[in-house]
């Protein structure tokens, strides 16, 4: 997949039971990632592209990436306090920033690679991409603070 380099990316959502994610950048459509019932998570890019995303195993606190049967990433950490992300044989970690609405993905020594954040009251989510990525990266970071937020709501009702 490719690299994004810099810039704003909006997210654009739709759906009900299959949630989709669209990300644009500018008139750009990066890919979407589609969250089904149970643990069916896809991101196909522009090109179509696929990968896989979900938890290891059903209770487990580690979530991975595939693409055609081979393991692309994994995370595994403690929300909120951080999660540690293992992708093309690099440590990142996507960590909470303001106030646990948006979430930084940061190298191993802490330069911050992008930005994700949640919107709310009518705006869509968003993402600053801050230094250069993989944009599959990008899309498990964002999948990852999906899941965060999903588990922030589920937690305070």
């Amino acid at each position: 997949m490719e690299q994004i380099t810099a810039g704003e990316i909006v997210v654009e959502t739709s759906g009900f039971f299959t949630r989709r994610h669209r990300m644009m950048a500018g008139s750009a459509r990066l890919g979407d990632l589609t969250i089904g019932l149970g643990s069916a998570v896809s991101f196909v890019d522009g090109q179509g592209r696929q990968v896989r995303m979900g938890r290891a195993a059903r209770l487990s606190g580690t979530y991975e990436m595939w693409a055609e049967g081979q393991a692309r990433a994994s995370a595994r950490g403690i929300f909120p306090r951080g999660v540690e992300i293992q992708f093309g044989g690099a440590r990142f970690l996507l960590q909470p920033a303001s106030r646990f609405r948006d979430w930084e993905l940061a190298t191993e020594s802490g330069d911050v690679l992008l930005t994700v954040g949640r919107g709310g009251w009518g705006q869509p989510p968003w993402m600053t991409v801050h230094a250069p990525l993989a944009l599959e990266l990008l899309a498990f970071a964002y999948f990852l603070a999906l899941m965060q937020w999903r588990a922030a709501r589920l937690r305070n009702g």
